[in-house]
């Protein structure tokens, strides 16, 4: 497989997750309607996902790099399919509240499998290209996803979308599984023990500090971000 094709595929899958992640704040005020929900509450769903793609990308980092990085990302996709179609099916706002964690989950590995697949496949020198050309889709979804959300919600039910994502997960499913097998990290990771691999992630001073300037981004954009649209409504008049 070229390298450029690998990399449309593994743009394809952040799209779908990007899609899912800039949508949920265009549906807010839908589903405070829908699901009787106070700001408060719309804040915590919105970063529900968040924390969970946090906690579990963690706890995912110390065990991941035992398995095959093909196998691990079709596992790891076909979770978040799943977790979108949980989405589609909620009836209440604690059902969507754990679809949206469990969304979280398997949506923030999803991305770390995308990422590792790239470093590991790419040689250095060709590496930012190669993030840049996956990473581009964030501002597709963005252009995309809020109309695109709010016009099948206005359609359809604002369950079209979740489903819409679900079917599209489910189709690229199929064309990861065409990947090659991606193993050569196996060994490295067998030798080194638990503690080795958190001294690994926690131990440089450089980790940390993408860490914490990645925490500082999302906590400054959530806590706006599911807000605007209830205030545009409310406030300005909007519809």
């Amino acid at each position: 497989m070229t390298e450029r094709k690998l990399l449309l595929i593994l743009a394809a899958v952040y799209f779908t997750y990007m899609l899912d992640f800039m949508v949920m704040p265009a549906l807010t005020q839908i589903f405070a309607r829908v699901f009787a929900m106070n700001p408060q509450q719309l804040g915590v769903l919105v970063a529900a996902y968040t924390f969970s793609a946090a906690v579990f990308g963690v706890v995912g980092s110390t065990m991941l790099d035992r398995f095959g990085r093909k196998p691990a990302l079709l596992w790891l996709y076909g979770g978040f399919a799943v977790a979108m179609l949980l989405c589609a099916l909620a009836p209440s706002y604690p059902f969507l509240m754990a679809a949206r964690i469990v969304a979280g989950a398997f949506g923030g590995l999803v991305v770390s499998m995308t990422f590792s697949i790239v470093g590991d496949t790419v040689p250095a020198e060709r590496q930012g290209a190669a993030f840049g050309l996956v990473m581009s889709t964030f501002s597709l979804s963005s252009v995309v996803g809020v109309p695109l959300g709010l016009w099948m919600a206005g359609l359809f039910g604002w369950q079209s979308i979740f489903y819409f994502i679900s079917a599209a997960c489910v189709v690229i499913l199929f064309v990861v599984a065409t990947l090659p097998a991606m193993n050569a990290h196996i060994a490295a990771a067998r030798d080194r023990t638990f503690a080795m691999r958190l001294q690994a992630i926690f131990g440089r001073r450089s980790n940390l500090s993408a860490f914490l300037s990645t925490a500082l981004v999302a906590v400054a954009s959530y806590t706006i971000v599911p807000f605007l649209n209830p205030y545009f409504v409310a406030n300005v008049g909007f519809t």
